[in-house]
């Protein structure tokens, strides 16, 4: 009889608690376990009617993937219940693990409405990351440290500085400069803006939007190398949701000889 009422006891518990959790704390874990599957589909299928008359799938989750670049973003998780704020307020605990902020535990904050009979989420852009408030879009301001010197077989330097425009090419490639000179442009390469098609892969790491990368020779094949970690903030509007410090790269020996060059 004890063992009955013991197991009558838990389903009850188990009932009760399911019963107890309102439709927008439900609607609230539901979409932002979705977002940490990058389960777009799902999202845009919570969001008010409004909101999608007002952008497509595609640009919907393009935002959401926007938005995980400029965090850096590697990992999401949900790290505890939803929490229902106010009468349309729910706030679901979650942490994103990143690759330049380290991890950062922050509430996603979300508002419901109804919508003949229905809870939806009213979607806003402060919806797209964790910790943004009403009217707020995430954006960060990155740096790069000094690009690191390219080193000969023997250590002496094959490239170092900056980079300065070279007469005669196009005003998107840029050089070193060289104590070999121009003879050893076409071994070391240059460097200048990414192309296209790299920029979302760059931008993920934080490289920020006008950096100079490797476009040519062993700039290019050695550029991650070359290029050192970005730093900067990321912001919540004007708020500095975390901060990074740039590191620069150790100089890079190859196995060129400048005898041999």
């Amino acid at each position: 009889m004890i063992a009955l009422a013991a197991v009558a006891f838990v389903i009850g518990a188990i009932v009760g608690a399911q019963q107890g959790a309102s439709a927008s704390d439900s609607l609230g874990q539901q979409f932002v376990t979705a977002w940490t599957h990058a389960d777009y589909v799902s999202m845009y299928s919570d969001i008010d009617a409004a909101s999608r008359r007002s952008m497509s799938p595609s640009e919907f989750a393009s935002a959401y993937e926007q938005a995980l670049r400029t965090a850096t973003a590697l990992h999401l998780s949900v790290t505890g219940k939803p929490d229902e704020t106010s009468g349309s307020g729910v706030t679901v605990p979650t942490r994103a693990q990143t690759r330049l902020f380290g991890t950062l535990a922050l509430p996603f904050a979300l508002r419901t409405v109804q919508e003949s009979g229905q809870t939806r989420i009213a979607w806003s852009r402060a919806m797209t990351f964790p910790g943004l408030r009403a009217g707020e879009r995430l954006s960060r301001r990155m740096t790069l440290p000094p690009r690191a010197s390219l080193l000969a077989r023997d250590g002496t330097v094959l490239a170092e500085g900056s980079g300065t425009v070279t007469p005669g090419t196009q005003a998107s490639e840029e050089t070193r400069s060289s104590p070999l000179g121009e003879a050893a442009d076409a071994v070391i390469g240059t460097i200048g803006p990414p192309a296209a098609a790299e920029r979302a892969t760059l931008e993920a790491q934080g490289v920020p939007s006008q950096a100079l990368v490797g476009q040519t020779g062993l700039e290019r094949a050695l550029d991650a190398s070359l290029r050192g970690t970005p730093g900067g903030v990321l912001l919540a509007g004007e708020r500095v949701l975390a901060y990074a410090s740039p590191h620069a790269a150790v100089s890079v020996r190859t196995s060129v000889s400048p005898e041999l060059q």
